[in-house]
């Protein structure tokens, strides 16, 4: 009996040893409940999740704020097109490497392999535009990863899902972009493909991306009923079809939550376009769950035994 329970601890330690670390940096949640944004540093990514923001390209006009128990975005422009960035994580540092200098080596902690690109994991959030009385332009709300094709964020591909309100119209539009370096002028830019799936909601929509790192093939999705039902997005092949322009630089992503206006005719104010209850999971590879699997049976019959010894 004595020797029978030593094996199944042993046993549980052994794969608790092998199962992935805690989630941190890529793999994660946040909720927005403490109403505060930090941004942190390489130096400390493993301390605070959110890596980077950029209001728009000119960093003036937009905001990224926590308040109200979820993330908002708040734009003065009226004008002209405005977008703003806010950073999960960057590419350079969501991969496992060893330490060195402001990389702390932890970067996809939570997954089988440690890298966003060879390992499986899905990502979803709630999102709301509210845009819509619009009589001009057109706004987008979403969220989407993105890579690099080498050291100094060399552009390479992004893929997304996001809500967009537009003069009598709202859309769930799922993209992504391929880099061009020829473009203007040798200045480059991305070659985009979209869709737009026409939707009657545009609050609390959950978007949902869903990445096999085995097939390198990413799904997107979302549901209007939280979740209840999801309805379908676009089918991305990673390593096919719709790779970038080389696989991502150390098997990184980047994660960012994306919002957009152009042309609207009025300021966006508090509440109106807003993310929530952010999460980012590791989705086993199929050996953990017969390594679960296993120890469930093996507790199954060390019960069994002991209540027959009983």
């Amino acid at each position: 009996m004595k020797a029978t329970t030593h094996l199944l601890a042993a046993a549980c330690a052994l794969l608790l040893a092998s199962l992935p670390a805690t989630a941190q940096v890529f793999v994660g949640s946040d909720d927005f409940n403490d109403n505060t944004l930090t941004i942190q540093g390489a130096a400390n990514q493993a301390v605070g999740q959110w890596r980077f923001t950029n209001p728009n390209s000119s960093g003036t006009l937009g905001a990224w704020t926590e308040t109200n128990q979820r993330m908002e975005y708040t734009t003065t422009a009226t004008t002209g097109f405005n977008r703003g960035f806010l950073g999960w994580v960057s590419p350079s540092i969501s991969y496992n490497s060893a330490p060195s200098g402001n990389n702390l080596g932890i970067g996809g902690a939570g997954l089988t392999t440690g890298n966003p690109y060879t390992s499986s994991w899905s990502a979803q959030v709630e999102v709301t535009n509210n845009l819509t009385s619009l009589t001009s332009g057109f706004s987008y709300t979403g969220f989407e990863i993105y890579s690099t094709a080498a050291p100094g964020n060399i552009s390479n591909a992004y893929y997304g899902i996001a809500v967009n309100t537009a003069p009598a119209a709202t859309w769930i539009v799922v993209e992504w972009g391929k880099w061009d370096a020829t473009l203007n002028a040798g200045a480059g830019d991305f070659v985009r493909t979209n869709a737009f799936i026409a939707t009657p909601d545009s609050t609390n929509v959950l978007l949902r991306m869903t990445y096999d790192g085995s097939s390198k093939v990413l799904t997107t999705d979302y549901s209007n009923d939280g979740g209840g039902t999801f309805l379908a997005g676009a089918v991305y092949d990673l390593d096919g079809a719709q790779a970038g322009v080389t696989a991502p630089y150390n098997n990184g992503f980047g994660l960012e939550f994306y919002a957009s206006v152009n042309n609207i005719g009025t300021a966006v104010t508090s509440g109106q376009m807003s993310f929530d209850n952010l999460s980012v999971s590791a989705i086993p590879e199929p050996s953990t769950d017969a390594a679960l699997a296993g120890l469930g049976a093996l507790g199954l019959a060390f019960w069994q035994r002991r209540r027959k010894n009983a």
